[in-house]
């Protein structure tokens, strides 16, 4: 299989209606990104110039967030997730951002993959535990995982 090349940047004004399409695609919330006051930073993926994927990184009293992760269906199983994934990580160490908390209903394992923890959603930070996602975004059962991103506790 031939993989296309791909280019992951910030996202761009003209690319929020797109990550969006994409977010309710997976049945991904996205009502606390309807609003350009969002609090999310996002990369998207491009390929042949249009957005196939993106990923989310909200800053939360200074844990990182990593959110709404989407890849095209017809593109999954190609590695584009977790170059994601690490794009995303790499943006948050230069922030100066520690520690990466997510929260999944479907994709546990993937995350495991990447090193990702499961951890109790109680030991999550106190201001990611404030976050839209924590409260009313994600369900009860969704897993709380977590990654050390560098340093030591």
């Amino acid at each position: 299989m031939q993989v296309e090349p791909f280019l992951i940047e910030p996202q761009r004004a003209r690319d929020r209606a797109r990550v969006i399409e994409l977010l309710q695609q997976a049945q991904l919330p996205d009502d606390d990104l309807q609003s350009s006051h969002s609090l999310v930073d996002f990369l998207v993926m491009r390929e042949a110039r249009q957005v196939v994927g993106a990923v989310g990184l909200q800053n939360a009293g200074g844990a990182g967030l990593l959110r709404s992760l989407v890849v095209m269906s017809s593109l999954h199983r190609q590695g584009r997730g977790a170059a994601l994934v690490a794009a995303a990580e790499r943006l948050a160490v230069g922030r100066g951002i520690d520690d990466m908390y997510l929260m999944t209903t479907t994709v546990p394992g993937f995350f495991a993959l990447l090193d990702y923890l499961r951890v109790d959603r109680a030991s999550a930070p106190p201001a990611l535990q404030q976050t839209e996602q924590f409260t009313t975004l994600c369900p009860a059962s969704a897993v709380c995982m977590h990654k050390r991103l560098r340093g030591s506790r």
